[in-house]
């Protein structure tokens, strides 16, 4: 039985270590389309978004940190064709205001955060929906 016990805790352990090891860690996230690298850390999702259309971008549900996230760029929003990357940070975006401070808030998710690559036009004409 002490075997046993041995020779499953192995076994938990070398899976485990094998799962961890086939989700990278190799830095800035995961998502390329062979065309330009990633300008946002821990990429998840990334979509060509054509000024005239409409553009729902989903983050597939095997993706860490925003799986199922959903951004959704209504047509016109874009001021051209552009490529919209989708990544998140674990930090905020700035420090929380003092209020905030002063309610001990604290930080318990993480930080979405959309880049417009390739140097494009970093704001929309129309409101763009993140639903997560």
């Amino acid at each position: 039985m002490r075997n046993m016990r041995k020779w499953l805790s192995i076994v938990t352990v070398a899976a485990v270590l094998t799962m961890l090891s086939a989700c990278g860690g190799g830095g800035g996230g995961g998502v390329t389309d062979g065309t330009a690298a990633s300008e946002v850390q821990n990429e998840v999702a990334r979509a060509s978004v054509s000024a005239a259309g409409t553009t729902t971008i989903n983050v597939p549900a095997t993706a860490s940190g925003l799986a199922g996230a959903r951004v959704e760029i209504p047509a016109d929003a874009a001021l051209e064709d552009v490529s919209v990357q989708i990544g998140y940070e674990d930090a905020t975006p700035g420090p929380f205001r003092a209020e905030a401070v002063t309610a001990n808030t604290i930080h318990v998710s993480k930080t979405v955060v959309l880049k417009v690559a390739n140097a494009g036009p970093s704001t929309f004409n129309k409101p763009v929906s993140v639903c997560i």
